[in-house]
Parts: structure tokens; C-alpha cells; sequence
């Protein structure tokens, strides 16, 4: 998850702006499908299973080989990775030094012994995974109320997590899941044994959302997932998961009601099937780390690529990083020569820039366009500088817009992967 805002001022390119708005064609799904090679399939079940081996990153483990026994050192280290900022507003005023103490004291390491023993549990409710063991909301500006730096992710039911350490009030867990770590509340999470867990971690048979947000009742229980989320099937039932008062995981099996946003597998690894699941997003709000019910820019791309069944790191950093033998640096390229390898990309590719992830829908009349979840873009002042204008949803653009410093977005791409 990274935030797309920039500062500065810089001389005007080259190509004209005007702002993120397109042509409303542009905007419908069916005019960015492949009708030649759009329903090849680009990767089969092998095929992709060796990718996302090859793309894993560190905080990306096999959750089935994970040890049962973690060292207090190395536990410690994955705790402390998030650095305190003094830098930080909580309820509008600046973090004190005291605030950080109690926060600090609140991990609980000193209660981390020289080994521990993993614990096993399944995400029983769409939550957030924190940087600390608090409910409490830091901003970088007093005013703010939406880029908390505290929130990492949303994490949705029927995640398996392995189960770490517990703060010092127990109402917070530090966990590892398939592709971050960090704190969730106690009471989001199930406990149970290892071989009902693999049934979460290394289904069969499963179900994978393909809706933008589908909820799920049974009873009184309710259950709202995210695109990507995928929940294990047994026969024509969906296992879904529910916290005891014990804590432990109880599984309730509900009649799986297949749709356009519950689909049995995987999609096939297509791209049309990458266009048609980027556009349900479409007009949605921008959402920090998942908040809102929504997608920041790197969950975008993941949830959608998740539904083909390849798995993404979480942040845009990593998804720029991992290995796949397709990555293209644009880093020092200019102009000229980026939008000549971008109007030759596949479609569905990813576009990257400082802070920011796009994905790649073609090119009309050699001008390429992308779908993205954008927090702003920068627009000439009347002092000739450039101000930052929020957007906060996703949208369709070009690469013209510009960042507040001036430079279009294609000027400011470092780089693209094809995730194949």
C-alpha cells in the first residue's frame, strides 16, 4: 500500500493535461476487450502456481511449511519493524513521546520467550491489520481523516493466519498470513488445530469472489468479502468460519449460491478476464489500506489478479520488485522510448511510478490508457506551479495527467511487469 500524493513544483511538460476525465466510451469494459486473443489462456493451474513461487516475497511465506516453532530474536525483529513516527497526529494532536511509551509497552515483547510455538487461526470477520496493537488512528496532518498510517490492510474472512504473540492486553494478535504481518484484533480471529487450518490455507475444492464485495448471511451471521478472497468448499458447501466464545473455530457450512460474484475456482488466466474484473471496480472510492470497503492502488491490482489465481504482494513496491522474467525498468528511459514499450505491452500489465500502480488497458490512436485507484493528480496553478488535485477513486485515464510536480505520469513510470 503505498499513497500516491506529490509535492513540489516543476516546469509543464510537453503533452497537455486536462485532468483525469476520458471520453465515457472509454470507460465501459467492452471496448478494452481482446476479441482476437482476449479468451487465450495465458497461464494454466501449473504454469501459474510456478509464477507465484518464483514472485514470492520476504513477508510472503508457504503458510504449510511454516515452522511450528518461531525464535523470540527473529519475532522480535518482524514486531520492531515498524519504526515509530514522532511525526504523527492521533485525535488531531501530535503523538507524544509518552503516547509512543504505552504503545510500545502495549507489544509486549518483554512476554516473547526464546522459542515459541506457533498457533493456528482462520480470519472469522473483514477486519484491519494494524502497524500496533490499537484501534487508535495517526495522521500526517492534523486535519486528515482518511490516510491512517497505522492501518496496513483489510483482511477478509476465511484468511488463514498463523498465530504469533499476543499484546500486552490480549486484544490484539500478531500474525502472519499469506502475504503480510502484523496486529489484528483478538476477537477477528479463530483458533483451531493445524489440520483443519490446511483446509483454509490448501483448499481442494474452493470458491473465489469475483464481485467487487459480496455479503454472505447464514442465520445471524454475516460475512462481507472482498474480490480475491477465496473461501473452501466441501461438496456443494461453502466452509465458512465463526468465533466461539471459547475462541476456537467453528465451521458453518452454508449452500454455495454460484454468481458473477462467486465463481467455483479460479477464472481462467485470461486477459479479458482481467478487463472485465479491473471495471467492476470502476467509480468505486479510493480506500487506504482497504478502508471504505474499497482498494487502495496496489489491492487493486492484486485483488484482480487474484482471481485468476496468481498472488501478488500486498504493497506496489513488491509487486514492482518480484521476479517474474517480464519486468521491463523504464527508470532511464524517456518519453519517447516508454510510450513505444508501453503501446507494446500485454494488456493488463502493470504500470509503475514512485508511489503509484496502474493497470494497462491498450491504446487508442497511440495514446495508452490505464485503470487505476488514484488519490490525486497535480494541475497548473495561476502561479505556474502545480497543486495537488484529489480524485480518491478508480478511474480510467491516460498517462498525460500530471503529478504536483509537474511531470506526466509517463514520464514518471520506473517500470512494468507482466505477471505471466
Amino acid at each position: 500500500m503505498l499513497l500516491f500524493f506529490f509535492n513540489g513544483n516543476m516546469a509543464l511538460s510537453a503533452v497537455p493535461s486536462a485532468g483525469p476525465s476520458v471520453d465515457k466510451a472509454l470507460s465501459k469494459p467492452a471496448v478494452w476487450l481482446d476479441k482476437r486473443n482476449g479468451d487465450v489462456i495465458i497461464a494454466d493451474s501449473p504454469e501459474i502456481i510456478t509464477l507465484n513461487k518464483r514472485m514470492q516475497a520476504d513477508n510472503m511465506p508457504e503458510l504449510p511449511n511454516y515452522p511450528a516453532y518461531i525464535s523470540g530474536e527473529k519475532l522480535k525483529s518482524y514486531i520492531q519493524e515498524y519504526e515509530f513516527d514522532s511525526d504523527l497526529y492521533v485525535n488531531e494532536k501530535l503523538l507524544t513521546s509518552a503516547q509512543s511509551a504505552v504503545l510500545a509497552a502495549d507489544r509486549n515483547l518483554r512476554g516473547i520467550a526464546e522459542e515459541t510455538e506457533v498457533k493456528y487461526g482462520v480470519v472469522v470477520q473483514r477486519t484491519n491489520l494494524r502497524s500496533l496493537p490499537t484501534d487508535l488512528k495517526a495522521f500526517s496532518e492534523p486535519d486528515d481523516k482518511i490516510f491512517d498510517r497505522w492501518q496496513e490492510t483489510a483482511v477478509d474472512p476465511a484468511e488463514p493466519v498463523v498465530v504469533l504473540h499476543y499484546n500486552e492486553k490480549r486484544n490484539f494478535i500478531y500474525i502472519q498470513m499469506r502475504n503480510y504481518r502484523g496486529w489484528l484484533p483478538s476477537k477477528a480471529v479463530a483458533l483451531t488445530d493445524r489440520d483443519t487450518w490446511l483446509k483454509y490455507v490448501c483448499p481442494d475444492k474452493f470458491a473465489i469472489i469475483t464481485g467487487k464485495l459480496l455479503q454472505l448471511n447464514e442465520g445471524s451471521a454475516k460475512w462481507v468479502f472482498q474480490m480475491g478472497s477465496r473461501i473452501p468448499t466441501e461438496g456443494k458447501r461453502l466452509l465458512l468460519p465463526l468465533r466461539e466464545a471459547s475462541g476456537n473455530l467453528k465451521i458453518v457450512r452454508a449452500l454455495a449460491n454460484y454468481s458473477d460474484a462467486l465463481h467455483a475456482g479460479y477464472l481462467p488466466y485470461t486477459t479479458n478476464n482481467l478487463i472485465r474484473q479491473a471495471f467492476q471496480f470502476l467509480g468505486n472510492p479510493y480506500g487506504w489500506g482497504g478502508l471504505q470497503e474499497s482498494v487502495d492502488c496496489s489491492s487493486f491490482v492484486a485483488d484482480v489478479y487474484r482471481t485468476v489465481g496468481v498472488e501478488l504482494p500486498r504493497n506496489a513496491d513488491e509487486q514492482e520488485e518480484v521476479s517474474t522474467g517480464s519486468s521491463i525498468d523504464l527508470s532511464v528511459s524517456d518519453s519517447n522510448e516508454k510510450l513505444s514499450v508501453v503501446n507494446n505491452l500485454p494488456i493488463g500489465s502493470a504500470l509503475f511510478m514512485p508511489n503509484h500502480v496502474m493497470l494497462y488497458l491498450g491504446s487508442k490512436k497511440g495514446r495508452p490508457y490505464i485503470i487505476h485507484a488514484l488519490g490525486s493528480y497535480g494541475a497548473r496553478t495561476d502561479n505556474g506551479g502545480y497543486a495537488r488535485v484529489p480524485v480518491m477513486k478508480v478511474i480510467v485515464s491516460d498517462l498525460s495527467l500530471k503529478t504536483s510536480r509537474g511531470n506526466s505520469f509517463l514520464e514518471e513510470l520506473s517500470s512494468a511487469q507482466s505477471y505471466r
